[in-house]
């Protein structure tokens, strides 16, 4: 399906980067241009989930070395949880709304501002600087987003085990009693 809308929209972002493209900066805006921030969509949500990630992180490495170390961790810590969750995502059945938070977070609202602030002058990238409390503010809130999505996802596993152990009672009930074992106690 990607493909597809890719040849209809003529979006050639998937190339591989030559051997002269090799300094950290054009690494980084490859990874950054691979990013699709429109979703892949269909069956292929997981794996463009999983891609979006490891874009994610051939960026940040990239660009390690322009953002200040608490961006660079910060960063990293959200793309931990985001790991985390995306397993619980493709094995807990997440909602739409969530599968779609989960890849708006991956394609868009980590990458962009941090695209933003690389595109800040060197003096505004500063450990200390209003920018980056700024950023690291917005990663916050990133990383809370990310837990809460995650938490109901599990949550919302444990309440659909949690029906549907009522349903097998009321549709069961406690089953024939001629049917249980001698000496079971249940």
């Amino acid at each position: 399906m990607r493909d597809r809308l890719r040849a209809l929209f003529g979006r050639d972002d998937d190339r591989e980067p030559t051997a002269t493209d090799a300094t950290p900066a054009s690494v980084a805006a490859a990874a950054a241009a691979r990013i699709d921030v429109r979703g892949a969509g269909g069956q292929s949500d997981d794996a463009a989930a999983a891609a979006g990630l490891d874009d994610l992180r051939a960026f940040v490495r990239a660009a390690g070395a322009e953002l200040p170390t608490v961006v660079s961790s910060r960063i990293r810590h959200v793309e931990d949880l985001l790991r985390e969750a995306a397993g619980t995502v493709v094995a807990r059945g997440a909602s739409t709304e969530q599968r779609f938070l989960f890849q708006a977070i991956v394609d868009d609202y980590l990458p962009t501002p941090v695209r933003t602030y690389r595109s800040l002058p060197d003096d505004d990238r500063t450990e200390d600087s209003a920018a980056t409390r700024t950023l690291t503010e917005q990663l916050d809130v990133v990383a809370e987003t990310v837990d809460d999505m995650h938490e109901q996802i599990r949550s919302g596993a444990i309440a659909e085990l949690s029906t549907h152990g009522r349903f097998l009672r009321d549709r069961l009930g406690d089953g024939d009693p001629g049917l249980r074992l001698r000496g079971a106690d249940s």
